[in-house]
């Protein structure tokens, strides 16, 4: 699945691949057309919320730091490291997915504040609500120490990319994380 979007002198494309295994690969391109106000250095940022529900059952998340797994109890902003960093969503049966950051996803600036939020699953929030005037996402307001044990999860995750001043980027940079199976009952199809 591919989706084109224009906005001002920014040409975006986002994309879905979907493989046999269940693997999902989110992918997010940036490029801009010539134009003075496009040559200086400067970042983007790509947010995706998931909201994972496997096999119809309560979700517990954890993260890894590249070695092991340990749970994430209550509502939490990540900023990732370069330590093979991932998360892992997984339900009581042990179903679970990964969450593994792109070679190109960039680390969070001063601008985007976090790369991974971990957050109890409201209706609300489907996107980060930001009425003020300002650009940035607004999604650490949503994290209120609540409880993620065994509950209904939404993992948002965000992408960065630098534009630099040299011109056109013409798409070549993916950013995207891979949400990757694990575990998963061949016998029992996600819901």
């Amino acid at each position: 699945m591919v989706t084109e979007i224009s906005a001002g002198w920014y040409r975006y494309a986002s994309h879905f691949e979907l493989y046999n295994n269940g693997e999902i690969k989110p992918i997010f391109q940036f490029s801009a057309v010539r134009n003075s106000c496009v040559c200086y250095s400067h970042n983007h940022h790509v947010y995706w919320r998931f909201d994972f529900d496997l096999n119809g059952r309560p979700n517990s998340i954890q993260v890894s730091d590249g070695e092991t797994y340990r749970p994430i109890n209550r509502e939490a902003s990540f900023i990732k490291n370069l330590n093979n960093q991932a998360w892992r969503i997984n339900n009581t049966n042990g179903d679970a997915y990964e969450i593994i950051p792109g070679d190109n996803d960039g680390l969070a600036d001063s601008y985007a504040l976090a790369d991974a939020w971990a957050l109890r699953y409201y209706s609300t929030q489907i996107d980060d609500n930001n009425v003020r005037t300002s650009t940035r996402a607004a999604l650490n307001r949503f994290v209120t120490g609540e409880s993620l044990e065994n509950q209904d999860l939404v993992f948002w995750y965000s992408g960065h990319y630098g534009h630099s001043n040299d011109g056109l980027d013409d798409f070549e940079v993916e950013v995207g994380p891979t949400l990757r199976p694990d575990n998963l009952s061949p016998k029992r199809p996600l819901e």
